[in-house]
């Protein structure tokens, strides 16, 4: 967007970016966006079918294309439990002066122990898009509340 509150023509195609789900059985759901010192623009999105629900994030350079060196082909996807009864809501990502990017969310249900189980939870991430086992489990932490 330019400062006179136009589309900037350049960003995407002709000022505007529109982004395919990988699976068209997912309906796609932006809940985030962050933008890092060098331009890029981080794009946190829920995808839920009538059968799974996953988290993922895109990572898209300053002009509004997808960067391919991030992630598969510029994404991140991953869920959560790993079933497809669980019930995760991302709220924002968070990047550091490190290097690293951190999706929050809620998890609200865990399928493996049949019972709510509310949670706040992150996943921290490396630039690349892999996920940073040296944090917390396996790169994820969780406060249940």
């Amino acid at each position: 967007m330019l400062s006179s509150g136009q589309p900037d023509k350049s960003f995407g195609t002709d000022g505007f970016l529109y982004l395919a789900a990988r699976d068209p059985q997912f309906w796609n759901y932006p809940t985030s966006l962050e933008l890092d010192a060098q331009g890029n623009i981080y794009l946190v999105i829920r995808l839920d079918s009538n059968t799974s629900r996953m988290l993922s994030v895109w990572r898209l350079n300053p002009k509004g294309a997808l960067d391919t060196s991030f992630g598969e082909g510029g994404g991140v996807e991953w869920e959560v439990f790993g079933n497809d009864a669980s019930r995760e809501v991302t709220h924002t990502l968070f990047l550091d002066s490190k290097g690293f990017y951190t999706v929050f969310g809620d998890e609200i249900y865990d399928p493996s122990q049949r019972k709510l189980r509310p949670a706040i939870c992150n996943q921290r991430f490396n630039l690349d898009g892999s996920i940073d086992k040296s944090f917390g489990t396996d790169g994820r932490h969780c406060f249940s509340y």
